[in-house]
């Protein structure tokens, strides 16, 4: 390049040395003829045309013009941006940040949305669940009786596994802690096509009862709890107060489900693999190559069927399957809120582009009378737009490179925005959000075609009739009215334009606002939460549980600053839940016909801790133990469904599970246990 640039230089001079030669000597023809050395020197430069476009032209012939130009124009703009600093800093922070909200927004969509899956042809892994038409669910879990079937009966399948979420109590060296995993099918990881960091997977007789105490370590919490030990493979940990044989971790991006810490053989219960409604499991399938979701949807379809026919008692409901995208199943609800954001903060770009771009075409105003000299020495239309979208390219790659920073700095803020739990939104890998080459040429793509949205009407405007300015000076205040009103004109589209935009994009952020910030039926505020599963080896009995329950909550209650304090089997938001089927005692409805509600068991202080509004009757009491007569709560809207027209205290309900009715003492407000889109 230092070589391509003397070459130039040395060119350079070598034309202008060539050209003043024959302008010289055309000079002294006429001179010699008779003319004054004057007008000979006019002769002579009216006969050769004009200099520098025919210096333009050779230079042509030359070759590599475009760069010679590209160097002028940048150089230029970057002396007429020096010479207005504060316009050249207000449109470039203008412009920093748009495109730094964008940028920071598009990283989170590319971790979430766009980056490949860590496994082997993600595009063909499918979860695989049960659809109950009866009661609506379209993603039911299933039992391990369908779910053998399912593997058996199946042609569009090459592999399909089951899993199942659980936790244990992690115990030994080091404080104890509890700990998320899931049971998985031996098959399970060659599905996913994921070999593992050290040791090895599970073996299908691990699936059996008794050869079972083996697991497998996510790498992070092998770094977190073991520090990376290597020598862990092959030794034991206590899990639930049993020693478990670690045979294997898995490699850093492999996490799933998201937040699993390990991972144990799946087994079957005894009562699973006699009961066909006992249905608990999270089918994994790879579809065959060539297979579409929708041809395996069809044939899963007709199993469903098949199995509804031949076992009405269990299945006559669940006569259809749905078949969902590995990648749709992991973004889940965050989907719809990053597409949300992304595309307001899409309008907040648009808005700093009409700013800018207003900012561009007061400023070129008052270079008219520029314009017109450059013109009138033989500046073309095209090459006077090429100089000023060069500009606008100087403060969009300016406004680029400051936004990129902020775009940084920003991803610190989101993932305090988005809690990797909130609303039951789980975000995958949101810990990790890189400034990867996809989001550095997004950053670099939309500096561009920003650079030429608000860069080209002002632009063209300068450009147009560029010697008008010469001419108005002679027509006095008619050509400058015309100017005056032109401009006011374009001030005014400007700033219709920008409050369009700002109307859409404050619509938009109402939206994501409402999204992720509707009414969960309790107060979050100031709630601390905890997990805790006293080991099944020590607390044996319902009795000694319940001992425990009671002994921790008296003991939490005592602390300072503690104003109520509860115990729930699955907290909202955490993305466990149960349901049971609920009836008006007294009507004959079989219990796989009963309508299922969201169900939990609570303490008496658990609705003040949350602060749960109570609509109407009373909360549990003390006196309402195990020895008492069952008791219920419940919300308004099973309220509703249960006695449309009366009032629900007395009532008694049969509720699955439960050997005796329980009555209902009270109601509540409805609680979204899995975001603002359940109750």
């Amino acid at each position: 390049m230092r070589v391509w640039f003397w070459r130039r230089e040395a060119r350079a001079a070598e034309l202008d040395e060539e050209v003043r030669t024959h302008l010289d000597m055309a000079t002294e023809a006429r001179v010699e003829r008779g003319a004054s050395q004057k007008e000979a020197e006019r002769a002579a430069r009216r006969e050769f045309g004009n200099v520098g476009l025919t210096k333009d032209v050779t230079r042509d012939v030359w070759g590599r013009r475009w760069l010679e130009d590209l160097m002028e124009d940048t150089l230029y703009g970057l002396r007429m941006l020096r010479k207005n600093p504060a316009f050249a800093a207000t449109a470039i922070l203008t412009l920093a940040l748009g495109i730094g909200a964008n940028t920071a927004i598009f990283s989170v969509v590319n971790t979430v949305l766009l980056r490949p899956l860590p496994y082997k042809d993600a595009d063909r892994l499918v979860t695989v669940w049960g659809y109950n038409r009866a009661r609506g669910f379209d993603t039911d879990q299933v039992s391990p009786l369908d779910f053998a079937d399912w593997r058996s009966q199946n042609h569009v399948f090459e592999g399909m596994a089951a899993a199942t979420d659980t936790q244990y109590t992690l115990t030994g060296e080091g404080e104890p802690e509890l700990i998320t995993a899931y049971s998985f099918s031996a098959d399970y990881f060659h599905v996913l096509g994921t070999a593992p960091l050290l040791g090895r997977t599970f073996l299908p007789e691990e699936e059996e009862p008794g050869q079972n105490h083996v697991t497998v370590l996510s790498y992070s919490f092998w770094q977190k709890r073991f520090g990376g030990d290597r020598g862990l493979v092959g030794k034991d940990i206590l899990l639930n107060g049993a020693p478990y044989t670690v045979v294997g971790v898995m490699p850093p991006a492999f996490q799933y489900p998201t937040f699993t810490e390990l991972w144990t053989p799946f087994t079957v219960s005894a009562e699973a693999a006699q009961d066909r409604a006992y249905r608990y499991l999270r089918v994994m399938a790879r579809l065959k190559p060539g297979v579409t979701i929708q041809q395996a949807q069809m044939e899963m379809n007709t199993i469903a069927r098949r199995l509804a026919s031949e076992y009405p008692k269990t299945n006559k409901d669940e006569d259809a399957t749905t078949l969902i995208s590995l990648r749709r199943t992991i973004s889940g609800d965050i989907r719809a809120a990053l597409l949300v954001l992304l595309c307001a903060v899409g309008f907040v770009l648009l808005i700093a582009c009409a700013n800018v771009g207003n900012l561009l075409l007061a400023r070129a105003t008052g270079r008219q009378r520029e314009v017109a000299v450059r013109s009138a020495l033989g500046a073309g239309r095209w090459r006077l737009v090429r100089q000023f979208l060069t500009e606008s390219m100087l403060l969009g790659m300016a406004g680029g490179a400051l936004g990129l920073a902020l775009a940084s700095w920003c991803t610190t803020a989101l993932l305090t925005m988005f809690p990797p739990t909130v609303f039951n939104i789980r975000i995958p890998h949101l810990e990790r959000i890189p400034m990867d080459r996809w989001v550095l040429g997004f950053a670099l793509a939309v500096s561009v075609v920003t650079s030429v949205v608000f860069g080209w009407a002002p632009a063209l405007h300068a450009s147009a009739k560029a010697s008008e300015p010469l001419k108005e000076s002679g027509r006095g205040l008619a050509g400058a009215e015309e100017g005056t009103r032109l401009r006011s004109t374009l001030v005014v589209a400007e700033v219709a334009m920008s409050l369009i935009l700002l109307t859409a994009a404050g619509l938009t952020l109402q939206s994501f606002v409402h999204l992720v910030g509707s009414s969960l039926g309790f107060n979050p505020d100031h709630v601390l939460t905890m997990r805790v599963l006293p080991p099944s080896s020590r607390y044996k009995t319902d009795e000694q549980g319940i001992a425990f329950i009671r002994q921790a909550l008296s003991g939490i209650r005592s602390l300072p600053g503690v104003q109520a304090a509860g115990t729930v089997t699955f907290l909202p938001l955490s993305g466990w839940w149960g349901v049971r089927s609920v009836s008006l005692q007294g009507k004959s409805v079989p219990e796989d016909q009963r309508p299922i509600a969201p169900w939990n068991s609570v303490t008496p202080d658990y609705f003040r801790a949350m602060q749960i509004p109570l609509i109407k009757g009373r909360f549990f009491e003390e006196r309402d133990d195990e020895r008492a007569a069952p008791v219920a709560i419940i919300g308004q809207s099973l309220a509703k469904r249960l006695v449309p027209n009366a009032d629900p205290l007395g009532k008694w309900l049969d509720v699955g599970g439960l050997k005796k009715p329980a009555e209902v003492v009270g109601v509540v407000a409805d609680v979204y246990q899995l975001g603002p889109t359940s109750q």
